[in-house]
């Protein structure tokens, strides 16, 4: 069957409606949807400094632009626009400023550098800077000076933290760090040693007090007879929970206001959602081991047919890989489950904890944020 070209021009604009129409229906469904480009991180490419025959510090400044960052660190070449695949350091996690330590390098040679940082959607670098390092049979440190950096300070527990340094110039006779509760330490403080040489090393720090602030600074002794430090970090131990102490729920609020079943919204659960079994619960947690619940001076139903005297939680801390999580299994959580709660408070007087609470049952389906305030029992 022959067809007429008139009848391929209506053939050509049907297919044509009917694209147009897909895209107004995929454009549409976005709208509703939210639909949004995946975000990868916002990253600046820090200054190089402390430049040496082979070494050089870098380091760059990272935004998390909504999506938490697993890596980061600094790429390097010789030719130009450096990427992962080339050398590169690795240099921790998450958005902030952060430091990083450059070595092997050539002398008397140019080289190209990119901060980084990668998250679920994929890898952004920074703005690219060259530096070339200095020739190495140039006698450019005739007075044996030592340039010495302190390393960030982390691991931090109740009574310990790891710190360092790194040399990027001169050898060291004796390095390490020195520290103290005052601020500029010196040798004369408390101090690591951590043999000699160059490079990078690692200091813990140990018998420290809970719950106080410290301030290190990286130390390098030279062939010369000084003494150079590194810039001073500071940096608060955390709290030590050794001794147990019952807590009572004083104040426990939603946002946003959650949905109870005659569909009234409510943002203080003290009225109208807890019962006074929950209320008056009293919590005792301690640094180690399981905790209990003790319960009040009234037993009853939690309202959604769960016994008070069988749905007791529990509590934990997890130091010192996480000294700002509290894990606990919430009373007036129908699902029992132990959820990691951020502590906004605490000490002696005040215990004060958000939680986020996905609720699956209508009609107050959907996320919520729930402030718990604790005090001391009487």
């Amino acid at each position: 069957m022959d067809i007429t070209r008139q009848e391929i021009i209506k053939l050509a604009s049907k297919a044509l409606v009917i694209m147009a129409t897909v895209c107004i229906i995929v454009t549409g469904m976005c709208l509703m949807q939210g639909c949004q480009p995946e975000k990868t991180p916002v990253v600046t490419t820090g200054e190089v400094s402390a430049i040496t025959a082979s070494t050089a510090t870098c380091g760059g400044t990272v935004e998390d632009n909504g999506a938490a960052v697993s890596v980061r660190g600094v790429c390097y070449n010789t030719d130009g626009r450096p990427d992962i695949n080339d050398l590169h350091t690795t240099d921790g996690s998450g958005s902030g400023d952060f430091r990083s330590y450059l070595t092997g390098l050539q002398p008397n040679t140019t080289y190209y550098v990119r901060a980084y940082a990668g998250n679920s959607n994929g890898v952004t670098y920074g703005n690219e800077i060259s530096f070339s390092t200095v020739d190495g049979d140039t006698p450019d440190n005739p007075d044996n000076q030592i340039i010495v950096i302190t390393k960030p300070v982390t691991n931090i527990s109740i009574n310990s933290a790891e710190s360092g340094g790194f040399i990027t110039q001169g050898l060291a006779t004796a390095r390490g760090v020195c520290y103290n509760t005052s601020g500029s330490p010196t040798v004369n403080d408390h101090i690591t040693t951590d043999g000699g040489g160059s490079g990078e090393y690692i200091s813990c720090l140990n018998n420290l007090q809970n719950n106080t602030t410290y301030y290190v600074r990286a130390y390098a002794k030279g062939n010369n007879g000084m003494t150079y430090y590194g810039e001073e970090r500071s940096f608060t131990t955390a709290h030590s929970l050794t001794i147990p102490q019952g807590w009572k729920l004083v104040t426990a609020t939603s946002s946003p206001a959650y949905e109870m079943i005659d569909g009234t919204r409510i943002s203080d659960l003290m009225n109208g959602y807890l019962f006074n079994c929950e209320k008056d619960d009293i919590m005792i947690f301690s640094q180690n081991g399981t905790q209990k619940v003790l319960p009040g001076a009234l037993l009853c139903s939690d309202g959604f047919g769960y016994d008070q005297e069988t749905n007791l939680g529990q509590w934990y801390f997890d130091y010192p890989n996480n000294p700002t999580i509290l894990y606990m299994q919430i009373p007036f959580f129908y699902d029992n489950a132990i959820r990691a709660c951020r502590i906004i408070t605490y000490n002696n007087n005040l215990l004060k904890v958000s939680v986020m609470f996905n609720d699956d049952e209508v009609p107050a389906k959907g996320t919520y944020t729930f402030i718990l305030t604790y005090v001391p029992a009487q």
